[in-house]
């Protein structure tokens, strides 16, 4: 049923661009450390969407920063992400890709992640998800397993006027 209403979704949208910011916290396996972590998405999206029913497909490019702590060690990671979403109504979900530096008590070095979400809208501009991820932190040239487990809250949409 979900791929009937994704389908048929493309015949009430337009293409369309607009902003999200998702502000969340969680906790994971960062820089070879189990950790707790807080982080904050600034994405510009675009694609085919209908903002008065807030469904459609989207795709985005932001910018992650994660804070993450285990005990006195942090680990600060920036990345560049791209992602691909659908909207149906009051349900979203994507697929990430990320990549960029990170910077830990250890050294400087570099990580990569694979990841997806879903986010349930309370309102068209706001709602709450889930999101995990997997993927490598390569540091003093040493593979690292790293990922986590975030909810964050969602803010934004349509930029644009149809």
């Amino acid at each position: 049923m979900w791929l009937t209403l994704a389908l048929s979704a493309a015949a009430l949208t337009e293409d369309r661009n607009g902003l999200t910011l998702d502000v969340g916290a969680g906790g994971g396996h960062e820089a070879g450390r189990l950790a707790g972590a807080a982080q904050l998405d600034l994405h510009a999206w675009w694609g085919r969407y209908d903002a008065d029913f807030v469904l459609g497909r989207n795709v985005s490019l932001g910018v992650v920063a994660n804070l993450a702590t285990a005990g006195d060690n942090p680990t600060v990671r920036t990345m560049i992400s791209l992602r691909r979403g659908v909207d149906l109504v009051v349900a979203g979900w994507h697929g990430s890709l990320a990549a960029g530096p990170i910077w830990t008590s250890d050294g400087l070095g570099a990580g990569a992640r694979a990841g997806a979400g879903l986010t349930w809208r309370a309102s068209k501009q706001a709602g709450l998800g889930l999101s995990v991820d997997g993927g490598v932190d390569l540091i003093h040239r040493r593979p690292h397993p790293a990922g986590g487990l975030r909810l964050h809250a969602r803010f934004g949409g349509p930029t644009d006027s149809p």
